[in-house]
């Protein structure tokens, strides 16, 4: 029936309660195990029960299991999500003492078994590298291209591993059908990997196949393409041309697939008007669909207190508010840890489910300490709910970051946007893919950074999801990250510190990205130990402020600018113009522009 893709539920349910004695008993092979478990997976059937019999049957007698049925059952448990850390420590042992006998498949499988769930396993994922070098010849295109998925997915970097795979690809390129080619870009682009003859084999092997691929596949091609910043013209025409059309009918995961197109294209400068609009099209369609699920399917527009002339206080508020979009004052100390999933979705692995419309944003609600004084976080969607909560239900609606269109250091104040409907919601993830969203910032930096308008263009390569402590890091396997400087001026310390107040605008959103671009120019921030700045007993926390924010989602255009708050404020009114001797010279600090600052 698994083979057939027969889901027939009352034969499954008296299979399972029939086999679930049998296994408890002892009395199944371990082969009768694995291909249980490898047929309610094919089927999608998620059988608790059975399946914790399967787990704890087969650990006790893992070693009977043959390369075949430890791939399977590894397979099947991550194909179906099922927690079995214990049966997966006891596949692992069995798999490398068995390697050598895994034919090219089967390593695969068990490398997107790692992946999907993920884990890192790095014995088992040393063992599965140097018995797929080995084995590379011996592997079809489904293969090399789940293979290279699966250490992509686990960021590992093994070259030699991946040298092998792009040796074997070449000489079989033109069997790929569209998910391998997907799937073999995207690791390339996840990995970094500049191969050229591989990138220009892969292209030349797409462009004929193109009007054959799922809308994911086109949105993962496109994005490698962007993050190896390949512009191979008549591919991306391709892609483009098959890709608008099939918005409009694509069922699977719609939000996924336009933004990661439109973020692609964009960071190609190849974003035109008909991609946008279609783009938009199908969000418009998922943000007014959620809106009429909505228990009050009207945005209330009943008015919100907002801060007008108030001073900028320790707790949120208000900025400015239209129909859809309201711009937050996020104060430092709360946390905004709202982070893309992926730019584009990953593609389907080797024999992957395709995955139903899954969240585009994800949130991280964890109260974390931090700062020099151990203060707590305070997490700003717990505010949003208890504010907006009763009224709008996006802001108790965690598989949208309860409406938080982006995101902000702990430490770093100044505007976010909300989104109070749906529809507003995906009109601006739109407009932040689509490079549309202007965010300024001011800093202040250790040092005088040179003076005039420049860009920094240094790849990023960012901790993993979860890790909150490590630093971003300049990387050439790093995603590409642009900060243009648009004003600096030079002032001096009462102690003789150099420093310098900048405003930059960010053309591209990796997490610590200005704190890791002025790091990685010599000029740390002023305030942040963790990428080597200086923390003076008269700056109070990492000297950044999201000062201007320019949005198009909402009822009409706006550019909103945001004065330093009285910590910032204090800080820099101390110190002095670098010419001006001995005092600075009056600043404007309720502008948060240094082109005003300046003046």
């Amino acid at each position: 029936f698994a083979k057939l893709c027969i889901c027939d539920l009352p034969l499954l349910e008296a299979i399972s309660s029939a086999a679930r004695p049998n296994i408890s008993a002892q009395q199944c092979s371990s082969r009768d195990l694995s291909n249980t478990a490898w047929a309610f997976s094919t089927l999608r059937v998620v059988d608790r029960p059975l399946l914790q019999s399967i787990s704890a049957a087969a650990r006790k007698n893992i070693t009977a299991l043959a390369p075949q049925g430890l791939a399977n059952t590894a397979w099947a448990y991550a194909a179906l999500e099922f927690p079995a850390g214990p049966l997966r420590a006891a596949i692992s042992a069995a798999s490398i003492a068995r390697m050598l006998e895994f034919q090219a498949q089967q390593l695969a499988n068990i490398a997107w078994s790692m992946a999907t769930l993920p884990c890192h396993d790095t014995p088992l994922l040393d063992a599965i590298s140097a018995a797929a070098i080995r084995k590379s010849r011996h592997f079809g295109p489904r293969g090399l291209g789940g293979t290279a998925w699966a250490f992509a997915r686990l960021a590992c970097h093994d070259s030699p591993l991946l040298e092998a795979i792009a040796s074997a690809a070449l000489a079989t390129m033109t069997e790929f059908n569209p998910q391998d080619l997907a799937n073999i870009s995207w690791a390339c682009s996840t990995l970094r990997r500049v191969d050229e003859p591989l990138r220009d084999a892969i292209s030349a092997a797409s462009m004929p196949k193109i009007p054959q691929f799922q809308p994911q596949h086109l949105g993962n091609m496109a994005w490698a393409f962007s993050a190896l910043c390949f512009c191979h013209d008549p591919c991306l025409d391709a892609i483009a041309s098959s890709a608008i059309p099939s918005m409009s009918y694509c069922d699977d995961r719609p939000v996924l697939n336009a933004l990661s197109l439109v973020e692609a294209f964009a960071g190609m400068d190849r974003l035109d008007r008909r991609m946008l609009e279609a783009a938009a099209s199908v969000l418009e369609r998922r943000g007014s669909s959620l809106d009429k699920l909505s228990p009050d399917a009207q945005v209330d527009l009943r008015p919100c207190l907002a801060f007008g002339d108030r001073e900028l206080g320790h707790e949120p508020g208000i900025l400015l508010e239209q129909q859809h979009i309201l711009v937050l004052w996020k104060p430092p100390g709360w946390t905004v840890s709202v982070q893309k999933e992926d730019d584009a979705a990953a593609p389907q692995a080797p024999e992957e489910k395709s995955g139903q419309e899954s969240t585009h944003l994800v949130t991280h609600a964890a109260v974390l300490a931090g700062g020099p004084s151990g203060a707590r976080s305070r997490p700003l969607q717990d505010w949003v709910i208890q504010t907006f909560g009763r009224e709008h239900p996006i802001a108790a609606d965690a598989s949208v970051a309860h409406g938080l269109v982006h995101r902000l250091d702990r430490d770093t104040s100044g505007a976010i946007l909300w989104a109070r409907s749906y529809a507003g919601y995906f009109r601006a993830r739109l407009q932040f893919a689509a490079r549309a969203l202007r965010k300024h910032y001011a800093c202040l930096c250790t040092g005088w950074l040179p003076l005039g308008v420049r860009c920094v263009s240094v790849a990023l390569r960012e901790p993993s999801a979860g890790d909150v402590t490590s630093a971003t890091l300049p990387s050439h396997n790093g995603r590409p990250a642009h900060t243009e400087v648009l004003a600096v001026r030079h002032l001096l310390a009462p102690s003789g510190i150099c420093a310098s107040l900048v405003e930059v605008r960010l053309h591209t959103g990796r997490r610590h990205q200005i704190r890791a671009h002025l790091a990685h120019c010599g000029h740390p921030l002023v305030g942040d130990a963790r990428y080597g700045g200086i923390a003076p007993s008269w700056c109070p926390r990492v000297f950044l402020h999201a000062g201007r924010i320019g949005c198009n989602a909402g009822a009409t255009a706006f550019n909103l600018e945001v004065p330093l708050p009285p910590d910032l404020s204090s800080a820099v009114g101390g110190l002095c113009a670098a010419s001006a001797g001995p005092r600075v010279a009056p600043l404007d600090l309720k502008a948060p522009s240094l082109e005003l600052w300046a003046s």
